[in-house]
């Protein structure tokens, strides 16, 4: 099961999947299901529930804003 962590742009999304595989997280960058939810492009970085607090963290430390979180 995954969780989608919604960003602000797509290129953050990007960013966002780059820096989690280069700490060894899996992530892959996906369409967030209600954009209007959460305002923004309407996309995010999808990972594990497992991993998810992990992936929370490692964007936090990077200064990316998250707006919200959604499931796959």
């Amino acid at each position: 099961m995954e969780k989608i962590i919604v960003l602000t742009s797509l290129t953050h999304a990007m960013q966002a999947e780059r820096l989690l595989k280069s700490v060894g997280i899996c992530a892959s960058v996906a369409k967030t299901p209600a954009t209007t939810k959460f305002g923004g492009c309407g996309y995010g970085v999808a990972v594990n529930i497992h991993r998810f607090t992990d992936a929370l963290g490692v964007i936090g430390h990077a200064n990316m804003q998250i707006l919200g979180n959604a499931d796959c």
